[in-house]
């Protein structure tokens, strides 16, 4: 499975327009699907972006003739974020009568579906996937120390559950460090604290799940969208090449090493520097 792309000076008021290409011969995929000669097919782009938890489709394009078509469209400013997933699909456009009730019958019937493996791919955010925070005192004792920072609540109990669901990041009200990472502050001090913060959340979501034998058996086949996908996404783009099997296998025999990876390959204090 590639490593998803890294889109740069990406922001939540940016409109994306995009366009990708679909080869399809319409006159195979009514053969193979066993439809009537005058059915109409057409092509569509299906997009997901992990940080609003939106799924949204392009324009149907009527293919009528066999060779590759273009697939146009955009996504409005502050619907897309973290990872955005475009699948490609070709789908049958009305109803038929057909003789075969496994025969594709209704408008909308998706006959071909891109394989998750062969699915873009694009990194809105980074390195760091986007989830809910929350500021609350820790001095209250319902969550993490008093004297710490952040608290990151990891739920992997369902690797296919929404990722808004199953992660939230908690700040200490009462930590001048937890209040300068929220500021939006650009200096050297601000910039190393988001560092160690964008460091210490990957590595917990990345050591956490690799040990997880569901999380290992099920790679490459996560829910769009869920927990499962956005941590495998993560992997890729940190380790390209690699699985969580191969960083699991690094974990148990030499956990420094992986550890002095995780440092190198988020960046930490990159920007500090």
């Amino acid at each position: 499975m590639p490593a998803p792309d890294l889109v740069d000076h990406w922001s939540y008021s940016t409109q994306m327009i995009l366009d990708c290409s679909i080869d399809v011969d319409p006159f195979k995929v009514r053969s193979d699907c066993q439809l009537p000669g005058k059915a109409r097919i057409g092509a569509v782009a299906v997009w997901a972006a992990t940080s609003t938890n939106l799924r949204c489709a392009s324009e149907v394009l009527v293919i009528e003739s066999t060779g590759k078509h273009k697939l146009e469209f955009s996504i409005a400013a502050g619907l897309a974020g973290g990872v955005l997933a475009v699948e490609r699909r070709v789908v049958l456009l009305d109803p038929v009568t057909t003789r075969s009730p496994l025969t594709p019958s209704r408008a909308g019937s998706i006959l071909w579906q891109e394989p998750r493996k062969d699915t873009l791919k694009l990194v809105l955010e980074g390195t760091s996937p986007r989830f809910p925070t929350e500021f609350t005192d820790f001095e209250m004792g319902r969550i993490g120390e008093p004297g710490s920072i952040w608290w990151l609540h990891l739920d992997l109990s369902d690797l296919d559950s929404s990722a808004l669901s199953a992660v939230r990041l908690y700040l200490n009200s009462k930590s001048e460090a937890a209040r300068r990472i929220d500021s939006g502050a650009d200096d050297e001090e601000a910039r190393a604290f988001r560092s160690a913060l964008e460091w210490d959340v990957a590595r917990q979501m990345i050591l956490r799940a690799i040990s997880m034998d569901e999380f290992r058996s099920g790679w490459g086949s996560f829910v769009p969208t869920s927990i499962g996908e956005v941590i495998e996404t993560l992997i890729l783009r940190l380790f390209p090449g690699q699985d969580s099997a191969s960083l699991f296998s690094i974990l148990e025999s030499s956990p420094d090493v992986l550890e002095a990876r995780l440092q190198g390959r988020v960046g930490l204090f990159a920007g500090a520097r």
